[in-house]
């Protein structure tokens, strides 16, 4: 797929909760997260996202007894027991993005990014729906939830692990757009930021465009 292109096909989708007698009733646990697009002419156009109807304590309870501690960051994705309200959550985001006229990837990238940062995660590492559904994360977890959606909408990605930092590279194909990528296994995969708000796709930072990056690619197929 090319970045700068937009699907605007539409996914129906039944809506699944988990079934527990303990949380029947979600009525009044409704959460969706207020933010802002930039386009690049400078204007901002603001969106209501869904993240979910759970109750908090459901949410809380799942993940506690799940491992937060493994650099395989596909498994944060893949092994996610809220995986059927991700695609929920991609499938809104795409609508949205036809509707408006603006390239899936660029506005799922600014979802993320628009999510508060969260310093103090240290080795906590979040499933990609518990980063959208409390609505903040750092680098790792948000880079997580940014590459569930792409994946979902077809696209594959590499995870780029640097120092101290966790960044995306998203495969386009020709025609290539600009900006900085990454050249792997024959592809272009270009640079994302997922914590800075409104940073685009191949806007890199000086401080990685010359550092080495421990590369790990992920295709659709891998997570979904």
């Amino acid at each position: 797929k090319n970045l700068e292109m937009m699907e605007s096909f539409t996914i129906y989708e039944a809506y699944q909760k988990p079934d527990d007698a303990s949380y029947s009733s979600n009525e009044g646990y409704g959460r969706a997260h207020r933010w802002q697009y930039k386009f690049k002419d400078g204007s901002s156009k603001e969106f209501l996202i869904s993240v979910g109807d759970y109750h908090p304590d459901y949410v809380k309870r799942y993940y506690q007894c799940l491992d937060h501690n493994n650099s395989n960051y596909r498994q944060f994705i893949r092994n996610d027991p809220f995986k059927a309200t991700i695609r929920n959550l991609a499938q809104s985001l795409r609508q949205c993005a036809a509707q408006n006229g603006i390239p899936e990837v660029s506005f799922a990238l600014q979802f993320v990014q628009s999510l508060p940062y969260n310093k103090n995660m240290e080795s906590y590492q979040s499933y990609a729906y518990e980063t959208a559904y409390f609505m903040n994360g750092d680098c790792s977890d948000k880079s997580v939830l940014f590459v569930a959606i792409c994946a979902y909408f077809g696209y594959s990605a590499i995870f780029l692990e640097f120092p101290g930092h966790l960044a995306i590279g998203v495969l386009s194909c020709p025609p290539y757009p600009a900006g900085t990528y990454w050249p792997f296994n024959g592809g272009r995969y270009y640079y994302c930021e997922t914590t800075s708000p409104a940073s685009r796709i191949g806007q890199c930072p000086d401080a990685y465009k010359s550092s080495n990056a421990q590369v790990d690619e992920v295709f659709p197929y891998d997570v979904w």
